[in-house]
Formats: structure tokens, sequence, C-alpha cells
């Protein structure tokens, strides 16, 4: 999810796993991760907009191992902070898409990368508020780094 370029995908592929589908909005990036990545099933569009229907059709009932990826952290970063909040970042909530999808696969483990100042923002209460939705979700192991 929130494929970019592919660099968790080529990590994940380089370990040996298959890549089922990824996601990714932004053009330029999907453009660069269909031709790094000619025989992935890459869903160009608003991860928002990603239908549980087209999830479980592509998924076609096999039990996903790992699902990753990395929400956008523009809002939790402190580079490039010219004139925004941190809170008031619409892409702050994004990783309950991440969750959402989590939730529709329930693969047997996840990972999530994001920046260092995700585990501060907000006085921790983001880090706190996406442990506990992953932890409804049933991962009762979440561990965050």
């Amino acid at each position: 999810m929130f494929s970019g370029a592919g660099g968790l995908s080529l990590g994940f592929e380089l370990a040996n796993f298959k890549n089922i589908f990824s996601v990714e909005i932004m053009p330029d990036y999907c453009k660069t991760y269909k031709t790094n990545f000619i025989h992935h099933n890459l869903f160009e569009k608003d991860i928002k907009q990603l239908k549980k229907e087209e999830i479980k059709k592509n998924i076609k009932n096999k039990n996903v191992d790992v699902i990753a990826g990395g929400p956008p952290c523009q809002g939790f970063s402190i580079a490039g902070n010219i004139g925004r909040t941190f809170t008031d970042d619409p892409r702050n909530s994004l990783f309950k898409e991440f969750a959402r999808i989590v939730s529709v696969v329930n693969p047997k483990i996840f990972v999530m990368e994001n920046v260092a100042r995700l585990f501060t923002h907000n006085k921790g209460q983001t880090k706190k508020e996406i442990i506990q939705t992953f932890q409804k979700l049933g991962y009762n192991r979440v561990v965050a780094y």
C-alpha cells in the first residue's frame, strides 16, 4: 500500500515474497513502479477508492502473509515544515486506509513504515491511536520502533 516507486516492494521481492497487488495514487510514482515491476498488479488510484470487492477479487481467497506500506508521512515529518501544522494535515489519517486494507485481507503480519516524528506527533496520541486501531483488528502484538 502507498507503494511509491517500490522500495518496500523490492525488499520483499528480494526476500522471495510474491506481490499480489500494490496501490499508489501519484502518476509519476506509478510510472516508475510499473517500469520496475512489470509483472505486479498496480492499482493507480486513491486508496480510499479501493473497494473491498476489488481487494477480494485480487487476493482470490489466498492466505496473505504480509501487507506492507508507508502511509504518507509529510504531516508528521519535520522536514520541509513551512507554514503548515501537523494536526491539520489531511494525510495524517491515511493510516486508517492502511488499517482498512489489513482488516479486509487479514494477513499474518503487516509492516507499516513511517517517520520517527510519528511517535511524538500530537504528544504521542497519534502513535497510541495507530496501535489501538490495529489491536482492535486482532493484532495484539503490535511492535512500534
